[in-house]
């Protein structure tokens, strides 16, 4: 049957155009990736999918993005801090910084207060909501953590921590 006409009786999604047709991706044979698992770049996004998989999953109900949990425990470590300042640790641009904020605001988390000696800088803020909320979050945070130490193993999850952490500082 012909591809336009499938999609003309059957509609919908490449997944059930396939299906009409009698194709499948399980029957496929799995790609060779071989090469790749040697590739540093590749396994840290490996592992960092895995990561942000679980904590999604375990912050599913309260809505939150490993990078909206990172802004607010900043801003909770280091209180009066600039938006600047948050982009500066983390991978996160000045562009893109915004509408972590924004949301952070609109939720009642944080507060911005104008700078004193230049009203153009918003100094960022816990609100009593944010400490309550950054509480509970830690707890699933630590959830998160107990997940990849079974994983690693106790003694290996510092070290990983720490063999990250020499990759990434003073780039």
């Amino acid at each position: 049957m012909p591809t336009a006409t499938i999609r003309k009786r059957v509609g919908g999604s490449a997944r059930t155009r396939r299906r009409a047709r009698g194709e499948s991706l399980v029957q496929r044979p799995a790609l060779d990736t071989t090469e790749l698992k040697g590739a540093l770049g590749f396994r840290l996004r490996e592992a960092w999918g895995a990561m942000e998989r679980y904590f999604c999953e375990c912050f599913r109900e309260e809505e939150i993005t490993p990078a909206t949990y990172a802004v607010l425990v900043i801003i909770a470590a280091n209180p009066g801090c600039l938006a600047a300042e948050i982009c500066s640790v983390t991978s996160i641009s000045s562009a893109n910084i915004i509408p972590y904020i924004d949301e952070l605001v609109e939720r009642g988390l944080i507060r911005r207060e104008v700078g004193a000696a230049d009203r153009r800088v918003k100094h960022l803020h816990l609100t009593e909501k944010g400490v309550v909320r950054l509480e509970a979050w830690r707890r699933l945070e630590k959830r998160v953590m107990q997940h990849f130490q079974a994983k690693l193993g106790a003694e290996k999850l510092p070290r990983l921590l720490e063999w990250l952490g020499s990759i990434t500082d003073n780039d």
